[in-house]
């Protein structure tokens, strides 16, 4: 890759996946990348509005992760015995006597409305894409859209 050939798609593609700082970008495309900025007034945009982004990304609070003495406090206690419903007397041993089949009945009933119910979804094209459905890239918009970031700015 020389020189000429830093697109401000590319552009774009590295500021949304590696930042506004030079020393995260790839070492390949690095010097390209600063040249491409320096040359290009929109590309300086793009760059200003990522540096406010990473700004503002590195402004905002991290949540603390659990302690090891709660999470050990957590994995030691026991679940109370009124919070696990029980089934109500003699219903298991009544479906035994009627069918003879202790379990297996209510296990193979609920495998058979599974499998109906997947059947009926794959028939109704539930889920299915079509030519209209696309997917939505928020940074890019964040990154391009200088009226945005002219608010962000505004904010801080």
């Amino acid at each position: 890759m020389n020189k000429s050939d830093m697109t401000l798609e590319r552009m774009k593609e590295i500021l949304a996946a590696y930042g506004a700082d030079p020393a995260l970008w790839p070492a390949d495309e690095r010097p390209m990348a600063e040249a491409f900025i320096a040359a290009s007034t929109k590309a300086r945009e793009l760059a200003d509005c990522a540096r406010a982004l990473d700004l503002q990304l590195a402004a905002a609070p991290t949540p603390s992760p659990a302690s090891a003495a709660f999470m050990d406090r957590l994995a030691s206690m026991e679940v109370p015995k009124h919070a696990v419903p029980k089934p109500a007397a003699g219903t298991r041993a009544s479906l035994a006597q009627l069918f003879g089949f202790n379990s297996f009945l209510p296990r193979a009933v609920g495998l058979a409305s599974i499998c109906a119910l997947g059947i009926v979804v794959g028939a109704s094209g539930i889920g299915r894409t079509t030519p209209h459905t696309q997917v939505i890239d928020a940074s890019a918009y964040l990154i391009t859209n200088p009226a945005l970031m002219t608010e962000i700015k505004e904010i801080d």
